[in-house]
């Protein structure tokens, strides 16, 4: 009766001990969370490396999309600076450089020895061969851009921005600077294409 008696208070003992120890583990617990939301400094763990995860993942897309307009302005830089390069060259009917051009041979010619981009020598099947073409007054050109007249059909130049075009004019002038919005290449402008994009 004795044993029995010291191991029923025995339990009851451990038992109160361990409500004890539930009832403060709890209140820390309870404590805890309460500073945490006063404060809102403190995060849980998996929340911390979330948000981490995620400022990461932000400042690598931030770092692709710096590099790929980074290029894209070295591709177009290419393209005006070698276009400069060729005023003063002569035009020819049917040449398509280093020294001579028609038209369509001179934009074929820079885009060829810049990007490797291979057009035809022909003003219409340029207009036709981008994918990316737009009329006159649709939307603004960046440098680089191919830009058309007559249709499309007959004549085409690099836009080297500022309203200014590099093109191989007519067998008088050569390749030459042009401005695209004022008297005769406005009146016959048609349009814009865009290789680098």
């Amino acid at each position: 009766m004795q044993e029995l008696q010291t191991e029923s208070s025995r339990k009851l003992v451990l038992t109160g001990v361990g409500g004890m120890l539930a009832l403060a583990l709890g209140a820390a617990v309870i404590s805890s969370t309460a500073a945490a939301s006063d404060t809102d400094a403190v995060m849980l763990p998996t929340t911390q490396s979330t948000v981490t995860d995620a400022v990461a993942a932000a400042a690598a897309a931030a770092a692709v999309e710096a590099a790929r307009v980074a290029a894209l302005q070295a591709q177009i830089e290419a393209v005006g600076s070698l276009a400069h390069e060729q005023v003063g060259d002569s035009y020819r009917m049917g040449a398509w450089g280093p020294d001579a051009f028609d038209c369509s041979g001179f934009t074929m010619w820079v885009y060829q020895n810049t990007l490797g981009v291979s057009l035809p020598h022909n003003t219409h099947a340029q207009w036709n061969a981008i994918p990316d073409t737009w009329h006159a007054g649709e939307k603004d050109p960046q440098q680089g851009d191919l830009v058309f007249f007559f249709d499309g059909a007959d004549h085409v130049g690099v836009y080297v921005g500022d309203g200014m075009m590099v093109h191989a004019e007519n067998s008088g002038t050569g390749v030459v600077v042009s401005p695209i919005y004022e008297g005769y290449w406005a009146d016959n402008l048609t349009g814009f294409g865009r290789i680098i994009r």
